[in-house]
């Protein structure tokens, strides 16, 4: 059976107690941009701009870098959020580039298409019922078991 751990706490903490190149992949979903209030005056998600978000999202995951495995994954998911215009801000995607642009691979996006997501109380655009999950890696050899994620049809 492999090993594994779960590790709970502040990310900026926990990963600077771990030694490098220590974990495998990282699984995450961090806080959202301007969606929800933890009551921490040092939570992420409540920066003033998106540029703060994403560049404070850059900061941890080379953090993320130092402790995985040259061979190691990143499994980032991450929800979008309008800004007060109205305006989609493509966190998404504008987090998935910054980490590309500070030496990520970027090697896959994949939909969560939930089934039955939240009703949203907006009458002026559908009901979000997406997210996304990238799929990043350290290096360009990577562990990556196809076979794991195949699903068989009866």
């Amino acid at each position: 059976m492999p090993k594994f751990e779960v590790l709970l706490g502040d990310n900026r903490e926990i990963l600077n107690s771990l030694p490098e190149c220590s974990i495998n992949t990282c699984v995450t979903s961090p806080p959202y941009f301007a969606l929800r209030d933890y009551h921490n005056d040092d939570q992420i998600g409540t920066e003033d701009t998106p540029e703060e978000y994403v560049n404070e999202m850059v900061k941890v995951f080379q953090g993320v870098k130092r402790v995985l495995r040259d061979d190691g994954t990143l499994w980032l998911n991450i929800g979008d959020t309008f800004g007060k215009n109205k305006n989609l801000l493509g966190i998404p995607w504008l987090v998935a580039f910054a980490l590309q642009k500070d030496g990520w691979i970027l090697r896959s996006d994949i939909v969560w298409h939930k089934t039955n997501p939240m009703p949203e109380s907006v009458k002026d655009r559908p009901t979000r019922s997406h997210e996304y999950f990238f799929l990043l890696a350290k290096n360009k050899n990577y562990y990556y078991d196809i076979e794991s994620t195949k699903t068989v049809s009866k």
